[in-house]
């Protein structure tokens, strides 16, 4: 059986394996401090890359049966991704620290700048909060109107959220969100200033 996959077990263990490498390689030479890892939407941002794999029998997983769902695919392209990255950016110390230097920018905290423009477009939205199907704002809303990329804006309102400016809300009300989980298509997760509490 033959098919083309899109997404699942190797594309997992291929973001797993190469996020991993890159935060080791960051703290090893001293580009990050600390024991806080990278997120995969971080050391991905800007990246794109093609993962072939060829399994004897695939077994497809998703709604259209295209998601590779074999696990002994994950734990190739993790083990293979693993060596190999690594050994490379060891060969590699330029292109290693571009990289690296580029993802712990990426996942630097967000300018002051940048969280006042994420606040403005959050106020701004806020004017039709009478409005009888109005929640907030999604994430995804948040990145098109302040024009930052979804890393960049997450980042913005996780400070903004910890500094008490910013709540979140879903459907069935307020609640607590952990912004790095939140992922695509960010439906059910809204965005209000935190002056809409008073």
């Amino acid at each position: 059986m033959g098919g083309w996959a899109h997404g699942g077990s190797h594309e997992q263990g291929f973001r797993e394996a190469v996020t991993t490498v890159v935060a080791r390689y960051a703290q090893n030479v001293g580009l990050r401090e600390g024991n806080d890892g990278l997120s995969d939407d971080e050391v991905f941002q800007g990246l794109t890359a093609v993962v072939h794999v060829t399994m004897p029998d695939p077994q497809f997983a998703g709604p259209t049966k295209t998601c590779l769902d074999n696990p002994e695919a994950k734990m190739f392209v993790q083990k293979v991704v693993l060596e190999r990255f690594g050994d490379w950016l060891d060969c590699h110390p330029a292109e290693a620290e571009t990289i690296t230097r580029h993802v712990v920018e990426v996942a630097a905290p967000a300018p002051a700048a940048t969280q006042q423009a994420v606040l403005a477009v959050l106020t701004k939205a806020d004017e039709n909060k009478n409005h009888p199907y109005y929640y907030g704002t999604t994430l995804a809303d948040v990145a098109q109107s302040s024009g930052l990329t979804a890393s960049q804006a997450r980042r913005a309102l996780a400070a903004l959220t910890a500094a008490g400016k910013v709540h979140t809300t879903t459907y069935h009300g307020d609640t607590q969100v952990d912004l790095s989980q939140v992922e695509p298509p960010w439906a059910y997760t809204y965005f209000l200033p935190r002056s809409d509490l008073s």
